[in-house]
């Protein structure tokens, strides 16, 4: 066999070799370019459903806020006539403000959205909007806690109170006649009763003392997650 016969092509080799290698790297580089444009996708996906939460939220957020200040405002007004051992309040203001504050606020946000999106955080490139995802979370929480001692405080201390100490068919029919969902029929009454000697009992100050303090707890941690939810919001936009 001839020197000719035997040699190797090389050129061919190598040519045919970076060919291999590049088909290679180049298949490996696709598959790497889908897969971050499927989490790029994925990711927008998850961002604007949170940005469509965090939008609605805010909004739940600026209603609820509204009645706890309107709750507020009720219990200010009973300590200030209380404070004047009851002078300058009719018996039918005193049955509204009481009817009133016969209710607890049970706040309803949307959560879906965002627990769907802490499951997903390594899909967001941003730590910054990582870290501050997984902080709303436990801000969420906290308000909740806060949010759950008007209840509380309702059912323990408030509703035993107006039990013992006013007629409760008259409040209730006030109370009742502000439900604009349905026509809510009265409860018959056999009486009038005037509750204003209720505004000398120390055992109603000092309820509405701790009603104070709660709505002011909520108030601001209302404040603080409005405050961070916006932020995230411009953060999203």
């Amino acid at each position: 066999m001839s020197n000719r016969a035997r040699q190797i092509p090389w050129l061919r080799v190598f040519v045919e070799g970076v060919v291999i290698v590049g088909s290679i790297l180049l298949a490996f580089g696709i598959e790497a370019w889908w897969t971050n444009k499927q989490e790029r996708d994925q990711e927008a996906r998850v961002l604007g459903a949170v940005l469509v939460a965090l939008r609605n939220n805010t909004e739940h957020l600026d209603f609820f806020t509204s009645l706890h200040e309107q709750q507020l405002a009720r219990v200010v007004v009973l300590l200030d006539a209380a404070a004047n051992g009851g002078s300058g309040l009719s018996a039918d203001s005193l049955d509204h403000l009481l009817a009133g504050l016969s209710g607890a606020t049970i706040p309803v946000y949307e959560r879906g959205a965002l627990d769907a999106a802490l499951a997903s955080l390594d899909l967001i490139e941003n730590r910054v909007m990582r870290r501050r995802l997984a902080q709303l979370s436990r801000r969420w929480d906290e308000l909740s806690e806060f949010e759950k001692q008007e209840a509380e405080l309702v059912r323990d201390l408030w509703m035993p109170l107006v039990r013992a100490r006013t007629y409760l068919p008259q409040l209730s029919n006030i109370g009742r006649a502000r439900i604009s969902e349905w026509e809510p029929s009265e409860i018959p009454v056999d009486r009038a009763v005037d509750h204003t000697a209720l505004l000398t009992s120390d055992e109603l100050v000092n309820v509405l003392v701790q009603r104070q303090w709660v709505h002011e707890d909520i108030l601001l941690r209302q404040a603080s997650v409005r405050a961070f939810l916006n932020g995230l919001v411009n953060q999203l936009e």
